[in-house]
Parts: structure tokens; sequence; C-alpha cells
């Protein structure tokens, strides 16, 4: 038995389903990893690299993220998966809005060039399908369940909608993209900290 194994294995026969599945997730990993930390340096990084970086090579690339907006996806799609795990973890109340938009603005510096070329590799973001639009949606529905508690709680002026606070987080954005990456950190914290005495009753305690 141990040498049919042998020779079955040296002939090339399939190996184990769970051990094929392993070896796929770890490369994808491998790869988004390699992904967040070279574009996040530079930006600029070609797929070839991305593949070297992740130690595999390009073919198995292309199977996992045929271009780079699929890539970019990927890794958006991790992005918020964290934000929502953070969003889960704030205690219900009228200060969970400016709780969330605080780690979402401190993502946003994180991965502000990530957001770049999303940014750029995305078609138009009101175009249901877009790279954008579906991410938008998925970052609206967490702050529309802010939205609800802050409202409920009389913290949050009574016209301001998801939309609004989408607008919020735009012009944060805006303040970080104009000054120099030495400067976004607290140039973040004072342009989010306008704006939330802009839409809060009160300010957040």
């Amino acid at each position: 038995m141990i040498l049919s194994a042998l020779l079955g294995n040296i002939a090339g026969m399939p190996q184990p389903v769970s051990h094929i599945r392993s070896d796929v997730q770890r490369n994808r990993r491998a790869l988004l990893e390699a992904a967040q930390e070279l574009l996040s340096a530079r930006g600029d990084v070609p797929m070839y690299e991305i593949a070297r970086h992740a130690g595999v090579g390009q073919a198995t690339l292309y199977r996992h993220f045929p271009d780079r907006r699929a890539l970019l996806g990927a890794i958006a799609e991790e992005v918020l998966d964290g934000l929502e795990a953070d969003a889960a973890a704030i205690p219900p109340g009228p200060d969970a809005l400016a709780t969330f938009l605080h780690q979402l603005v401190a993502s946003m510096l994180r991965t502000h060039t990530l957001v770049q070329l999303a940014v750029a590799e995305s078609a138009d973001p009101r175009e249901p399908g877009s790279l954008l639009h579906d991410l938008v949606q998925r970052l609206l529905r967490m702050i529309a369940v802010c939205v609800e508690q802050a409202a409920a709680a009389g913290t949050l002026r009574p016209d301001v909608t998801p939309d609004d606070v989408l607008i919020v987080v735009g012009m944060v954005k805006g303040v970080v993209d104009g000054v120099p990456v030495e400067e976004r950190e607290a140039a973040a914290a004072r342009a989010l900290d306008f704006a939330l005495h802009g839409i809060l009753v009160a300010p957040p305690r």
C-alpha cells in the first residue's frame, strides 16, 4: 500500500481535494498580502511583480485575479470585512456614528494609495456592478445602522442621511488627498472634527 501510494504520487495521480483547496487558499492569501504591501507602497506595481513577491507564477495569479480590477476588488472586500467587524464591535448608542467614522477614516489613511487605485480602475460609481458602486453600497449599509442609532438618541441633525455622511467621508478624503503623507493623519482628524460638529446635535463624548 505504501509502495503504491508512492508510485501514484510519482505518476502524477491527483492529490486529495483538501490538499488542493489548501494550496489554492494559501496562494490566494499570499497574492493578496503581496498586492497590499506593494501597491500600498508604490501604487504602480505590475502584476508579474506581485506574483513574484507572492512566490507564485503568473498563471496562478491570473487564475485567481484575471486583471488589476479584480485584485483591487478583492483587497477592498477584505478592508470592508474588517470595517464591518469593527462596526459590529461598537456599542450601540449615540456615539456609534462618530466612533465608526473615526475607524473609517483611520482605515482610509492606511489604505490611501489602494483607494486611489480603486477609484482610477473603477467605472462610473453610479453604475450598478462597477467596483466603486458595489463598495459604496456596502459602506452605506454600515453607515445607515449608525445613523439610525444616532437619530434615535437625538444626537444627529434630523435632516442627515447616510448619503450625507458619505459626503462627509468624501470631504475628509479630499483634505487627505491634498496634503503630504506626514500631515495626513492630523489633517484628517481636524477635518473630521469639523465635519462631526456640523452633523451632530452635540459633540461626541
